[in-house]
């Protein structure tokens, strides 16, 4: 006789896992056949999609920026490139670290840019060596309209830029939208610039949307300062213009210094479908920017104080023979002033009053 042996029963709790991990399976499966099914190829660009803005690769705004941090620069490669990329000594003042530190020239700012040096009357190095063998000093690039002397990692001063091309005309932050400063030989990548490194303003560009700013400043010793900034749209997405203008009366605890900048500052921005038939030239854009103004100063004198009078005393006073035409104490003792350290100041002897003539 046979008998039939049948499985115990199952409990409900381990059907219910093994429902629950056929299910999983299921749905996973599911899930990936749905994926492949869905790829499809990107859809083309249509007629409606001309309102989204490309931003140029040649171009660099401020509007990235966050607070005292920039992450991109055209320093290095000319391109919109992030500054982690770049194997380059570079560092951005921004647009607030500028106001906020109150810099509005190349004096102010590069006392808090590392590896650089300012000199002038509130830079962080003299600037003076000495003129010849005699020990007179006098200071190397002194303070000018044109700005102090400047120097990079200790070695020579700084090329002044504006957007990259090499300029004369000072730094001024009133139609700045960031300073640049590319520090050693990585400057000379564009074919200009100096090896110790460049100080670069990017210039304020005019902008798609209207704005307007007023700035008035007072500072020590009775310097004031105004700027005026202003944004205009005239044909929305294609044309733009901005004005600025400043007007800085700096005054100095060295009398009678001072030092007069008055300049006019404009952009104007154009951009269209041009060349609507060409992929290439689909966007085209045309920048332009111009200023004008005037400089009055009389410098202040950053060297200390040179001790001219010592030596003639401690050569016993001499005074000048016009007779042997020779310099001689009142022992008759003469004094060779040709040696180094001794008359530095002496250049030429005048023996007739009336005369012009050095003898």
């Amino acid at each position: 006789m046979e008998s039939a042996v049948r499985p115990a029963p199952r409990s409900p709790i381990v059907q219910a896992k093994r429902l629950l991990r056929a299910a999983t399976a299921t749905l996973a499966a599911a899930a990936c056949l749905t994926g492949r099914a869905q790829e499809t190829k990107p859809k083309a660009p249509s007629a409606e999609d001309d309102s989204v803005v490309v931003l140029s690769p040649f171009v660099v705004t401020s509007d990235a920026n966050d607070g005292y941090l920039a992450t991109s620069t055209l320093a290095g490669t000319r391109l919109n490139s992030r500054i982690r990329d770049l194997a380059a000594s570079v560092t951005i003042a921004t647009p607030q670290f500028l106001a906020d530190t109150g810099a509005t020239n190349t004096e102010d700012l590069l006392v808090y840019m590392p590896g650089s040096e300012t000199g002038g009357p509130g830079g962080n190095y003299s600037s003076l060596q000495p003129a010849n063998n005699e020990g007179t000093l006098i200071v190397q690039g002194q303070l000018s309209a044109f700005g102090g002397p400047t120097r990079s990692r200790g070695l020579a001063g700084f090329d002044n830029t504006r957007d990259y091309f090499l300029s004369a005309i000072p730094l001024d932050t009133y139609n700045s939208d960031g300073v640049v400063i590319n520090r050693g030989p990585n400057s000379i990548l564009f074919g200009l610039g100096s090896p110790a490194g460049i100080i670069n303003n990017q210039l304020k560009k005019a902008e798609f949307v209207d704005t307007n700013s007023l700035a008035l400043t007072s500072s020590s010793f009775g310097s004031t300062r105004e700027t005026f900034d202003v944004n205009k749209v005239l044909v929305p997405g294609k044309l733009s213009i901005r004005l600025n203008v400043l007007n800085d009366n700096r005054k100095f605890q060295q009398k009678p210094a001072f030092k007069d900048d008055e300049r006019l500052y404009g952009a104007v921005t154009y951009q269209d479908r041009i060349f609507k038939n060409s992929s290439f030239l689909n966007r085209t854009s045309i920048r332009a920017n111009f200023e004008v103004g005037k400089i009055e100063a009389n410098d202040p004198w950053v060297a200390p104080p040179v001790d001219e009078i010592s030596n003639w005393f401690r050569l016993g006073k001499p005074s000048w023979n016009v007779v042997n035409n020779v310099w001689q104490t009142k022992s008759a003792a003469v004094i060779d002033v040709t040696r180094p350290g001794l008359l530095r100041n002496l250049t030429a002897v005048y023996r007739d009053p009336t005369s012009s003539t050095a003898d």
